[in-house]
């Protein structure tokens, strides 16, 4: 079911809860400032964990657009991809996020690759993005360990501190609790917030 959307902020898409073999949700990220970013699978709620880790992300919107475009044979077609990712350099990036085995079969070869295509003719910033990517080791269990802390609270005194400690220099992380006097939970949550 797609409905077009009065809310810049909001989906195109109205996301199908009852499906009963769909994984939906929403994650609220405090540090983009935003309503949750919602998913329609599991491969899609951890691209937004692994997306709210990286410094250069500053906010994601799921099912941000309906990009139109004419296939092969003349015909109008639309697409809507998974999310649109706001780099801080405030380049857009449109992704779809893909299990392999999916992007990869026959059929869905030739048509995402005429999508992809056709991003690219009018200008705009797609990528594809995979189970096998996202589930990369170690980075994927960083990325859970760290997911568990992104809505932590922390203090202005603790954020201060911290950055008193590593204006010095560079340390391990058992060097920088004993400097700061902070204990895991506090550092595991100055980096998730993206603090250091």
């Amino acid at each position: 079911m797609k409905k077009q959307s009065n809310d810049s902020n909001k989906s195109v898409r109205v996301l199908k809860k009852s499906v009963p073999h769909r994984t939906v949700g929403g994650v609220n990220v405090q540090h983009f400032n935003s309503s949750a970013v919602e998913y329609e699978s599991y491969n899609e709620r951890n691209t937004i964990s692994l997306l709210s880790l990286c410094h250069d992300v500053v906010g994601i919107r799921s099912q941000p657009i309906i990009f139109n475009y004419l296939d092969d044979l003349g015909k109008h077609r639309k697409h809507i991809p998974d999310f649109e990712v706001t780099l801080d350099s405030g380049e857009l990036l449109y992704l779809e996020v893909k299990a392999i085995e999916d992007l990869l079969s026959p059929v869905n070869t030739e048509k995402y690759a005429r999508i992809a295509k056709e991003y690219l003719r009018q200008n705009f910033n797609f990528r594809f993005l995979t189970n096998i990517q996202i589930e990369s080791q170690p980075v994927f269990d960083v990325v859970k360990l760290l997911n568990r802390y992104i809505n932590s609270p922390v203090s202005d005194e603790c954020l201060k501190l911290s950055q008193k400690v590593l204006d010095s220099d560079a340390m391990t992380i058992r060097n920088f609790m004993k400097e700061a006097q902070l204990d895991l939970r506090e550092v595991y949550t100055l980096i998730a917030k993206r603090h250091i």
